[in-house]
């Protein structure tokens, strides 16, 4: 696989998102950011993105639910985010990934590695960013 893995961070949260990027890219992904759904969508139009991770409570006029089949639709793997448990019921009845926060970063790669797996990504983490031993991040 020559292709490396592009990730889709969808956080209203900027130091979340920091860091979320920043873990995941040093484990070899390339990363990109968006704020709210028209960011997404204008993410999803210029990149060639494998996997979203998207928080459900997002500011602006679209469902974190559309956004999320937006995603799915466009046949990339999916992990949903959220801090709002009352979401947790309906998240066992859909059939996406999800974590809830706070969770531990070694439990997000696992479901990035997993969400790959599930949408038949062709692509890779790029070995020469990986951080050397890992990143040391929980």
């Amino acid at each position: 696989m020559d292709k490396i893995c592009h990730v889709l961070i969808v956080e209203d949260q900027g130091d979340i998102a920091d860091l979320l990027a920043e873990f995941l890219s040093g484990e070899g992904y390339q990363m990109h950011i968006a704020r709210d759904g028209a960011t997404m969508r204008a993410a999803l139009a210029a990149h060639p993105l494998d996997v979203v991770i998207l928080d459900l409570t997002l500011p602006g006029p679209e469902s974190g639910w559309a956004l999320a089949e937006l995603a799915v639709g466009r046949g990339l793997g999916l992990i949903i985010v959220t801090g709002d448990h009352a979401n947790v019921e309906r998240l066992e009845h859909a059939s996406h990934r999800y974590l809830l926060k706070p969770f531990r970063l070694d439990a997000l790669l696992l479901e990035v590695e997993n969400a790959l797996r599930d949408a038949h990504a062709h692509c890779a983490p790029d070995p020469s960013r990986r951080a050397a031993g890992g990143s040391g991040m929980q």
